[in-house]
């Protein structure tokens, strides 16, 4: 690879849901872009994070589905499942997507190289091949490098799956052990337990979704463990020891120590920031990640920085409209990130959908009403089998302003939109209910709940 003395408008570093859309947005106001990625474009959601797991976990739920024909009226002699044909479906809708991603990139105009790119002190980048060497310049250059499955340092660690090996497993294990009850832990709980194996989780905090509304959390832990999902929580796991091809761990628990078997360990534990690129900048930091400003600035004047490397919410569609603030402003557009309504999706069965506080929270600084509906008084929900789980809102009591909504059931992720919709607007709940919702839908929850926690609720 020979030097090149073109120098882009912008660079950015990575290609994942940060970098690629920061790039085609930078395209799109006319910029010389250049986008450096050292693997497939996608980043880890694309290639092997959201979208491989939520292939999965629609093969789970027909699946699923398959086996509650007989509630339904319906008949079949026999169904069964073929993992390998399971996992080739899920590389062809990666392998359609990252396509995608190419060609919108090339339509675009932009520039595209492969490889491990690295600034010196005077932001010069360096990319770094099995091709060889290149030098790069750039007016403003953009690090969106994601993060990697945090490692935990315990004996047996390296006896460990992450998240990445878990997706390429050949067979769904006998016995799969999850170390973190968070999203990602949950949501592979949910796809290996749909297909036959025994799924223990081991949790840290109270309770699985650490974070997220306790009550929220209890009703999803009783309906994983109905699906045969065993949990610990307030535990951790002490050693992990190799036994016959099988896994041995010690767990500590409020219970005592116990020990249990699996075939497979998930390490499920979080995530760290990739700052390899740009160590020698020296840029401010907050527990590991780079610190910016609500214009994605670093510490160094004409350096931005989006995504999961800047530890804000390492989330796909976060990161996406970080990267799209932060060239914006690179571009001299005025722009700034707002962080009031993000929406928290979790594809757990039943699925959460949660955005701006939680009751927990929201208690801390407001005095607080809140309402509350069940799934089970869903027409549609209970027609279709899914009347697991419940709406619940929260607002302030003095102005009835919105402050947070959780959705726990069917489509969770998708419906909580409209609560979304409602904090963004910063709306009251006499204005979210008087919204019109179609009948028999799962939305119409949302407005019960609002209508519950106005005092006045009409189907409950």
């Amino acid at each position: 690879m020979r030097p090149t003395d073109t120098e882009h408008d912008i660079a950015v570093i990575g290609g994942g849901p940060a970098g690629y859309v920061a790039a085609l947005r930078a395209a799109q106001l006319g910029a010389q872009t250049l986008l450096i990625e050292r693997e497939r474009v996608g980043g880890t959601c694309l290639n092997v994070g959201c979208v491989p797991t939520k292939t999965l976990l629609f093969n789970a739920k027909v699946y699923r589905y398959l086996g509650r024909l007989g509630e339904l009226g319906l008949n079949a002699d026999s169904f069964s499942y073929d993992f390998g044909l399971i996992q080739k479906r899920k590389e062809h809708v990666v392998n359609k997507f990252v396509r995608g991603v190419e060609y919108l990139l090339k339509k675009r105009g932009v520039e595209v190289i492969h490889g491990e790119a690295t600034m010196d002190v005077k932001r010069r980048l360096t990319v770094r091949s099995h091709h060889g060497e290149m030098s790069l310049s750039a007016h403003k250059i953009l690090i969106a490098t994601g993060s990697s499955p945090a490692r935990l340092s315990l004996p047996g660690a390296e006896h460990t799956i992450d998240s990445s090996g878990a997706l390429s497993l050949e067979q769904p294990p006998r016995h799969l052990l999850i170390v973190g009850g968070g999203a990602i832990g949950v949501e592979f709980a949910v796809i290996f337990s749909s297909f036959g194996s025994e799924v223990t989780i081991v949790e840290l905090m109270e309770s699985i979704i650490p974070g997220e509304d306790r009550e929220i959390t209890m009703v999803l832990s009783r309906a994983l463990k109905k699906q045969g999902i065993t949990i610990h929580t307030s535990s951790k796991v002490a050693r992990i020891d190799s036994q016959n091809g099988r896994l041995r761990s010690l767990i500590h628990s409020p219970s005592g120590e116990k020990e249990i078997l699996a075939d497979k360990v998930l390490l499920s534990v979080g995530r760290v920031p990739n700052t390899e690129s740009c160590e020698e900048l020296s840029l401010a930091q907050k527990g590991g990640f780079i610190d910016v400003n609500e214009k994605m600035e670093t510490s160094s004047p004409g350096v931005y920085a989006a995504g999961d490397v800047c530890g804000k919410w390492l989330l796909a569609y976060t990161a996406s409209k970080e990267g799209e603030v932060a060239v914006s402003n690179a571009l001299g557009i005025a722009d700034r990130m707002d962080y009031t309504a993000v929406p928290r999706l979790i594809y757990s069965h039943p699925e959460v959908g949660a955005v701006g506080l939680t009751e927990e929270e929201a208690q801390k600084e407001h005095d607080i009403v809140v309402g509350r509906f069940p799934m089970i008084g869903n027409a549609r929900a209970y027609a279709e089998l899914e009347s697991e789980g419940l709406v619940k809102v929260i607002a302030d009591k003095k102005d009835e302003r919105i402050l947070g909504i959780t959705v726990l059931g069917p489509y969770a992720t998708e419906l909580v939109l409209s609560a979304t919709i409602f904090l963004a607007q910063r709306m009251n709940l006499k204005q979210a209910q008087s919204v019109i919702y179609g009948h028999p839908v799962f939305s119409e929850c949302i407005r019960e709940a609002i209508l519950d926690a106005q005092g006045k609720p009409l189907h409950k």
